[in-house]
């Protein structure tokens, strides 16, 4: 039995996301086929489907196993399921950084719009009391809320994914304004 790694970055609530799939079975003479038939809307999809439901439980990697029989053109190329290991992980990077800021210095959030942020990220008695901090204690400041979650690594990913969202709405609607 043949093996290979494919790799491959996707967008996903404005996340990089770094997925490698371990393909077996596979023939050498087919891994272009592969390649193509593996990141086709569909599979991208369910790949994006299962990743979200793992970043919904504050992960910042995972992986998990499935199995297919892959299709170009709707006709089966492989005769067999061909078993897949996707891992993913998201690497956090300067312009990540530098369009949180973008959307934090030119998205003036009001009350009501920070306190759906929070509730959205967090449940209640938590979301009261971070909203609280960055309202009250950091007056707005973002970078000051991260240095106030510290090391509470769950709340800190719950944060950036929150905060990845809003950015990726900011970034649509100022694309749809230009």
């Amino acid at each position: 039995m043949a093996k290979s790694i494919i790799s491959k970055m996707i967008k996903l609530y404005g996340h990089t996301i770094v997925l490698e799939l371990d393909v077996t079975p596979l023939s050498s003479f087919l891994t272009y086929e592969i390649n193509c038939i593996l990141f086709n809307n569909k599979i991208i999809e369910y790949l994006k489907k299962r990743i979200a439901l793992q970043l919904k439980s504050n992960q910042k990697k995972g992986s998990f196993k499935f199995s297919k029989f892959l299709e170009l053109n709707d006709q089966t190329v492989v005769n067999k399921r061909v078993r897949l290991i996707c891992q993913w992980s998201i690497p956090i990077d300067y312009m990540q950084l530098f369009r949180i800021y973008r959307w934090w210095y030119n998205c003036n959030i009001p009350q009501d719009g920070i306190s759906d942020f929070f509730s959205k990220t967090f449940e209640e008695r938590v979301a009261n009391y971070y909203m609280e901090e960055f309202c009250i204690t950091h007056s707005y400041n973002i970078i000051s809320m991260v240095a106030s979650i510290g090391k509470e690594e769950k709340h800190g990913i719950a944060f950036f994914h929150g905060v990845m969202k809003e950015v990726e709405e900011y970034e649509k609607k100022s694309r749809n304004q230009m």
